[in-house]
């Protein structure tokens, strides 16, 4: 089902500081930059995940090493692995624990018959954009996944596929009633069908 197609007035005129940093090491994406910014209102209708997204394309989701340069904070380590600064990147790709956590939600989409290729930096912070019917369906769950990561850092827990399961099942109930009342749950089947029986 995807939420409200309507997306930001945002301009990808490098008017921030954050959208010339990002588009300085990500080149690539300046070609996809308007779906970059509307990816999250195509998937989902959940403001807190769309809300998370555009903090992270707006470099203002605070990880420890933020946090230690604010010193609000006494370490910059990542709280998963202890082991090097946690970034951004660090904390939703480079960690071992965080790897070990893709890992399986890549095997477990693959078993789903999702199409997935190799997840990348890129495809995690950025989102999936290729041509296929589980376009919605794929990125609603790396969106979901990536804010599952997050809070389970803030709540200093290594994050495990069976919790996220439950996340899951709780967005994907809440979207059927809102698919219900405005009469869309065709829409939802068809976003949701390749998961359902394990929900």
């Amino acid at each position: 089902m995807g939420g409200s197609t309507v997306c930001p007035k945002k301009t990808l005129n490098v008017s921030t500081l954050s959208d010339f940093v990002k588009f300085s090491r990500f080149p690539n994406l300046w070609l996809i930059g308007k779906k970059i910014y509307c990816l999250p209102f195509t998937v989902t209708v959940e403001t807190k995940i769309r809300e998370f997204q555009y903090k992270i394309l707006n470099d203002i989701v605070y990880t420890n090493d933020k946090l230690f340069r604010f010193k609000i904070i006494e370490s910059p380590l990542c709280t998963f692995c202890q082991k090097e600064d946690e970034s951004l990147e660090h904390l939703l790709f480079h960690c071992t624990i965080t790897k070990n956590f893709w890992l399986a939600f890549s095997t477990w989409i693959s078993k789903q018959n999702i199409s997935i290729e190799t997840l990348t930096l890129i495809n995690i912070l950025f989102g999936v954009f290729n041509d296929n019917e589980d376009f919605a369906i794929l990125n609603h769950l790396i969106l979901i996944a990536k804010y599952f990561i997050y809070k389970c850092k803030l709540n200093k827990i290594k994050p495990t596929l069976r919790v996220f399961f439950e996340k899951i099942k709780l967005v994907c109930h809440i979207e059927r009633k809102i698919a219900k009342r405005n009469d869309r749950l065709h829409k939802h089947y068809e976003k949701w069908g390749k998961i359902l029986p394990l929900l």
